[in-house]
């Protein structure tokens, strides 16, 4: 090697995303390099006057099978990967008159389009094969050859090869017979050739699993009818470094899926504040996904990845009032997410008082008004899909002693014609009502999770009045939560009461009735089962078995 740079005289060109591909194309050819283009290709510039040449001059072979072949040639594979300090290798080259290759822009065919209701035979003829094969060629030898595996890499290179000419004093019509690229560049494009063949890869592998009833190797994979992957791939990209995690000495960073570009695709765009931290991103997933459960106008406060209230209704300001108030002491501080766009109303309602995030699909340009007022108040605008209902779950993952833990979000949808009414007396349609909101509410609450609320006779609204979370024993998040109730003056007499997993005694039962609460909702499943049912039939409370419990640890 004399210096740090791949001199560029020829350039192999097969792409089906041509963004920005013409002015790219130019750029190379006015300053002598001889691009070659596959038929697609080639047609494509040439019609937008870029001189191109026909592949086939390097593969020596037309493309065949409509198009199936045509990089897929030894020639071409010996022109990309030969050594250039190896003599022996050189010669062999000169012998059979194969021309050196040393750019390879390519990308592939658009597999992640593909869907999984998409016909086979449509999905397998998406399946990039002479595409992957070329760059990863170049990748490998990238000390001799640039590879450019994306149309992101075309500004980076151009640069590099300004900054160059620059260096030596040349003009763009002086640089005829080829380029120079750094040799730095050339290694960071290699290792992103392998970053997009190894995404590519595991979205066709995904597709092909879930075709023969198996479970895939990603996150993506996880639903249906299949266990979870028997090996699970995480590619992930830092997409920020956080300023720390839980506290201010521990590191931390954001990573997203590896084929984002950032975390705008998935998690929105933020419109004003501080950066989103550590805690306000796992407090936003607690938030969200509680939301998520309710198609009436919905607010849900979080502190600490709990609800301090959650509340449905007829309109969001009232929703809000609602969610708020319910613990209003906690809510001071906390994240704050709507399923409905902020009113110019609403956020004044909010502006007194302090939160550090408010999520919204969207907020009206007098709410924005509003809320630029307190600077440091994060305002996210949620992507649409986040308040959606997912069509398979998330994989869970938590990391564990030696390894990772993983699991499918809790994610089915509740119907409370599952439920198994266990006491004398049914529920009202108003019991019932409250009964269900709170299930919702409970599988979101970390366990213990006791959750005491209503809903209003009219339908207007239902309401959390009271939250127990994360107690070491079941009564004493009943304890808790009545006496959250009680210090934010809500009356819990005529109230109702879920718990994430079934009463282990009747003390919890007991409990309630005596505060006044009249309905219970709860797994089952305890062999102290028939002492609640007594406990509840004793004190006329009604009492609905789920037969599912929504432990959130």
């Amino acid at each position: 090697m004399t210096d740090d740079s791949v001199v560029v005289k020829r350039a192999f060109v097969s792409v089906s995303d041509r963004t920005g591909l013409t002015h790219f194309a130019e750029f190379l050819a006015e300053r002598g390099v001889e691009v070659y283009a596959t038929g697609g290709t080639a047609a494509y510039l040439g019609e937008s006057g870029v001189r191109v040449r026909p592949a086939q001059e390097l593969t020596g072979v037309v493309e065949m099978l409509s198009g199936k072949v045509k990089s897929l040639s030894p020639r071409l594979h010996a022109a990309i990967l030969f050594d250039r300090s190896k003599a022996d290798e050189r010669e062999q080259l000169e012998a059979d008159r194969v021309p050196s290759v040393d750019m390879v822009v390519v990308n592939f065919y658009p597999f992640a389009r593909v869907r999984e209701q998409d016909p086979p035979a449509e999905a397998v003829s998406l399946i990039d094969v002479g595409g992957p094969a070329a760059v990863r060629a170049a990748a490998k030898n990238f000390a001799w050859v640039v590879p450019v595996p994306e149309p992101a890499a075309y500004g980076a290179v151009m640069e590099d090869v300004k900054a160059r000419e620059a260096a030596r004093r040349l003009a763009a019509g002086e640089a005829a017979g080829g380029v120079r690229v750094s040799r730095a560049l050339s290694a960071r494009l290699a290792a992103r050739v392998f970053e997009v063949t190894s995404s590519y890869d595991r979205l066709v592998a995904a597709y092909l699993a879930g075709k023969s009833g198996e479970s895939g190797t990603g996150p993506e994979a996880v639903g249906g009818e299949g266990s979870l992957p028997e090996v699970l791939e995480l590619r992930l990209r830092r997409e920020r470094n956080l300023r720390y995690g839980e506290n201010p000495h521990q590191k931390a960073s954001f990573y997203v899926a590896a084929g984002e570009k950032d975390s705008a695709h998935g998690l929105g765009r933020q419109l004003q504040g501080k950066e989103l931290s550590f805690n306000n991103l796992l407090d936003l997933d607690a938030a969200v996904s509680a939301c998520r459960e309710f198609d009436e106008p919905a607010c849900v406060v979080i502190k600490h990845r709990n609800p301090s209230g959650v509340a449905v209704s007829q309109d969001l300001l009232t929703a809000y009032r609602l969610a708020r108030d319910c613990d209003s002491l906690s809510a001071f501080g906390g994240v704050v997410a709507v399923n409905r766009s902020v009113t110019r109303d609403l956020a004044a309602e909010m502006s007194s008082l302090f939160l550090e995030v408010v999520a919204a699909p969207g907020f009206d340009a007098g709410a924005a008004e509003v809320l630029q007022k307190k600077k440091n108040l994060r305002l996210l605008e949620l992507a649409p899909a986040l308040l959606s209902r997912r069509p398979v779950p998330r994989l869970l993952l938590r990391s564990g002693l030696v390894g990772l833990l993983a699991e499918e979000e809790d994610w089915q949808a509740e119907s409370v014609s599952d439920w198994k009414v266990v006491s004398g007396r049914a529920p009202s349609p108003e019991e019932l009502a409250g009964l269900f909101f709170l299930w919702k509410v409970a599988r979101h609450t970390i366990s213990n999770a006791i959750v005491i609320g209503a809903s209003d006779p009219a339908g207007k609204w239902s309401r959390t009045v009271g939250v127990g979370a994360g107690q070491t024993s079941r009564v004493d998040s009943v304890e808790t939560a009545l006496y959250k109730a009680r210090r934010s003056g809500h009356d819990v007499k005529g109230a109702c009461l879920a718990s994430d997993a079934f009463f282990p005694f009747r003390d919890s039962i007991d409990a309630a009735a005596r505060a006044g609460i009249t309905a219970v909702v709860e797994p089952g499943g305890s062999v102290r089962d028939s002492e609640c049912i007594r406990a509840a039939d004793e004190h006329d409370l009604t009492l609905c078995f789920t037969g599912r419990r929504c432990f959130k640890h």
